[in-house]
This record gives structure tokens, sequence and C-alpha cells, in this order.
């Protein structure tokens, strides 16, 4: 596989456990008058599912519909996008607790993007990570570890140097070939200090516009090593030396991720390392756009904050979480608790009787991963393929074939556009056109 070439991180490994957990929910559930939740059958829960939406279909109240998702693609992604676009949904957000929106934001305001891209570690001679934890949870962890591999190993008698930048010792830090601790919150002062001595010492690649260095070069010339020295705790000799390592290297890399872009500074640190990158010459070389990572097809804080906004003043009828949590993920300060209870209908189609769950009128539980078929695009042009390893250990369903089922009990019109009994039929069609799309013409 050409993300994870057959590995799999620590949660996937554990996924094993989360398959066989007694706390699963075995069956579909349904909140009685009392508050108290009793077993139903699927068919009695997708009936009532159907009704809720079809009754507020016929009332042209559709737009009072919210679903949220995680950061599902391929076949599921798009038949959940059908599926809404069917009923009339316009309401669909892709929720992603850690969906790098620093990083998405900075890389609109540099290079115009709204997109995480690929970052070839492989490549890189000089690696410096400001807070990104790559070998732990960082984006793509198992396909970045064995970048990391690759280029931590001798090529023609050399190999790359890796340099990472944060406050504690993590277990990135403890790998790298230097760990620089830094105070809190200003590794983008450092990263602007870098760009300042590559500028001023003419470093810069030489793809750079002139113009473009002018106004960097005015853009830092307040962050010279020794002010930076005083805010970062680094010394200012040791500033240069790391522009000077970073600018001189064939090919360079630096990521910001972590711990350096979850404070009030973080989109601003994000830009700064964009910024690193470009006067060092490695945008498309070891930064590529494209392809970019599925990650940055998520909704926004602000959007989840919108919504909850409409939940609170009674704007939404019903509203549909395939495994999502965010009575947990949100901030207590979203006011996302006080909001749910104002939603007049909670469908939840998780796995396990999480905070939100707990609090849903309906409980349509799903397979996990290894009951399921499915396919995956981790990012643009890689699609992997998903089958079941195994026959589902309780009464559960998947997704696709819960909404394939559900469509087939609303009016004609929305049922016509589902010709697909089960989601395999679905799943087998969609990669039918992959393949047309990939070799046309051939069997």
């Amino acid at each position: 596989h050409p993300v994870n070439r057959g590995r799999l991180c620590i949660r996937g490994q554990a996924s094993l456990q989360g398959l066989y957990n007694p706390d699963r929910i075995r069956q579909p559930l349904l909140r009685n008058p009392s508050g108290e939740f009793q077993p139903i059958s699927w068919q009695e829960g997708e009936k009532l599912l159907a009704e809720h939406l079809g009754g507020l279909r016929r009332k042209a109240r559709a737009d009072r519909i919210a679903v949220l998702t995680p950061p599902v693609t391929g076949s599921l992604e798009g038949l959940i996008q059908e599926w809404t676009a069917a009923l009339g949904i316009k309401q669909l957000l892709i929720y992603e607790p850690f969906a790098y929106e620093p990083l998405r934001a900075a890389n609109r305001i540099t290079f115009g993007r709204d997109a995480i891209p690929h970052y070839k570690i492989e490549d890189a001679d000089v690696l410096i990570s400001f807070g990104a934890d790559f070998l732990e949870t960082w984006l793509s962890n198992v396909g970045y570890a064995h970048g990391f591999k690759e280029m931590h190993a001798l090529r023609d008698g050399k190999m790359g140097r890796f340099i990472h930048v944060e406050p504690r010792l993590s277990l990135t830090a403890a790998n790298a070939d230097q760990w620089v601790p830094i105070q809190p919150g200003t590794e983008v002062f450092l990263a602007l200090g870098m760009i300042h001595v590559i500028l001023q010492e003419r470093l810069a690649s030489a793809s750079l516009p002139r113009t473009q260095a002018r106004r960097l070069q005015a853009m830092v010339r307040s962050y010279d090593p020794e002010t930076v020295a005083t805010r970062t705790g680094i010394r200012a000799e040791d500033i240069h030396r790391l522009a000077r390592l970073f600018a001189q290297a064939d090919r360079g890399l630096a990521i910001g991720g972590g711990v350096a872009t979850s404070g009030r500074n973080a989109t601003a640190t994000a830009v700064a390392v964009n910024l690193l990158n470009y006067v060092a010459g490695n945008i498309g070389r070891t930064v590529v756009f494209g392809p970019d990572s599925s990650l940055g097809r998520a909704s926004s804080f602000g959007d989840a904050l919108k919504l909850t906004g409409s939940m609170a003043r009674g704007e939404i009828e019903a509203l549909l979480l395939f495994d999502v949590n965010p009575l947990f993920t949100l901030p207590r300060s979203s006011g996302f608790t006080e909001a749910l209870e104002k939603v007049p209908f909670v469908v939840s189609f998780s796995s396990f009787m999480d905070e939100t769950t707990a609090r849903a009128d309906l409980v349509l539980p799903s397979h996990t991963p290894l009951e399921s078929w499915g396919d995956y695009e981790p990012r643009s042009g890689v699609h992997g393929l998903q089958q079941p390893v195994m026959q589902p250990v309780f009464d559960t369903k998947a997704v696709g074939d819960t909404l394939l089922s559900v469509a087939k009990q609303m009016e004609t019109e929305v049922a016509e556009k589902f010709s697909w009994n089960v989601f395999h039929a679905y799943l087998l069609s969609r990669w039918e056109q992959l393949r047309q799309r990939v070799a046309p013409g051939k069997n």
C-alpha cells in the first residue's frame, strides 16, 4: 500500500478489542416514555426513522434535518451525499475534532489552497519539526514513520538529519537527532527568526523572486535572532545555525503541528512554517499539493458552532450522528450540551454508548470496520478496498445498508434513486466507475 506499506498504527491494532468489546451496543434501541432505552428490531427502527424524516420532508422542513459524519471517504461518502441530497437535507457536516484547521487556514493564506498537502519526509535531507508529532498521531503517522525511516537511512554515504522543536521530550522528539526545547507557544518566533537569517545572509532559494524576498525581509525585520532568543529561550547562535543548516540543505522540509499549533497563535505558527519552506524553495519538492490529505475535507469548528446555534434556537428538528461524539469532543463553552436538549429527534449510529449516543432517542448501531465492506481514500488518487473478515458479532448493521433500507421506505421519488438493495452492491458499482476512469475500455 503506498501509504502504510501494509502496517497499522497502534489504534488500528487495538481495533480488535473494539470488535469484541462487551460494552458494544448489541441491537437497535429506542428511548421509551420513561426515558429508558428498550431493544427494538431493525425493521421497527428503520421504519421509525423513515417515517420521521419523510414527515419532515413532506412538510418542506428537510432543511431542519442535520447530519454529522466523521471524515468518511470513498463509496460511503458518496452514498451519504446522494442520500442527503435525495431527502433535501442541506446541513451535512464532516465532523473531526482534530481537523488541522490552523494548517488549512495557513495554506489558504499563503498558497490559496484550503487543503493539507503531502509532506515528502522520505526525500528530505534536513527535517525540522515544529511540534508535529508525526511518529505518534500527526496526520498519517504510519506513512510518515516509513518516510522517516527512509530519510534517516544511509544513502550515498549520507543520512538525513532530523531536528525536533517542542517544549517536552515526546516520542517524536526522542527519535530526533537533536531535540530543541523551546518556551511553549513561541515556535512561531523561531520560524520567523530563521527566515530573518536566511534572507539577511542571502541563503534563500534562487527561485524566490526578489520582490517577494524584499517583502518578506521587511515582514521579519524585527525578528532578529537576538530578539527571538529572549522570547524562545534558544540561543541566538543556535538560531543562526539552524537557519543555515536548513537553507543549505539540498532538500529541506519544515513541518508544524501538535502542541505548536494548538494555542492562540496556531495559524500564525503554521503560516511562519509555510514561509520558511517557501524561502528555502521546498514548495513543490518536499511540500506537494496534490495529492492532498482527505482530512482537509473536514468541516470547520465554526461550522460546528453554527450548527450548535441553530440547534439552540430550535431550528433543528432531527439530528443524525454517524459515529461521532460532539458532546464529548466539543468544548463545554460551545453550548452543545444545552442545544442538544432542544432537538426533538436525535439518532445515533454509534457502536458504543458514548456521551452523545446516551442522549439519543433512537440508536441504530453500526458494524465495526472488521465486519464491514467499504473503501477509503486517505489522499487524492489512492483508493483502498475493505472487506469484512468475519460475521458480525452482534445484531448491528452497516451504515450503508441502513441508509439504503430507509430510502426504500420513503416516497417513490426518493426510493427510485437507489436501485441497490445492499451497500456491497453500491460499492461494486462505484468501483466499476472508478475502473472505467482509470482504465477505460478494459475488462
